[in-house]
């Protein structure tokens, strides 16, 4: 019941979105990743129940909810909610490498801050043709 799709970005980060299509389970799903070790925390985007249900009847958000893990790693397993879309957004780990005439020459080294990598551009699309067919039991 559930279905994952990833895709590797320009920027090195990996995306992996996996819908839950069970009506009333969580699902545990194992992702592993070949050739590819991301950082610990990675931001996590879903859509499911709670904000169908606020566009449905007015009450609460309707915003794609978002979140973050800290067991990412090439092998990882994550609790996906059911009747859901939601996006793993892996980045790279951060390596900082520094010469002795780099610090030298600086005086101040600033270490490297990296935003993490909005989620699938296409997931706004997908979720509008996924989010009524939620509303109706199988």
């Amino acid at each position: 019941m559930l279905s994952a799709y990833a895709t590797k970005r320009a920027n090195g980060s990996v995306s992996v979105m996996v819908i839950n299509k069970h009506p009333t389970a969580t699902l545990s799903g194992s992702i592993a990743l070949g050739g590819f070790t991301p950082a610990a925390v990675a931001a996590v985007y879903s859509y499911g129940i709670t904000q169908d249900n606020a566009a449905r009847t007015g009450v609460g958000s309707v915003d794609i909810a978002q979140s973050s893990i800290n067991n990412a790693s090439s092998s990882f397993t994550y609790s996906f909610p059911p009747y859901s879309v939601t996006v793993l957004s892996l980045d790279p780990p951060v390596s900082i490498t520094t010469t002795f005439a780099t610090a030298r020459r600086h005086r101040k080294i600033q270490p490297i801050r990296r935003r993490p990598s909005p989620p699938v551009a296409a997931l706004p699309a997908i979720l509008g043709r996924l989010a009524p067919a939620r509303c109706r039991p199988a």
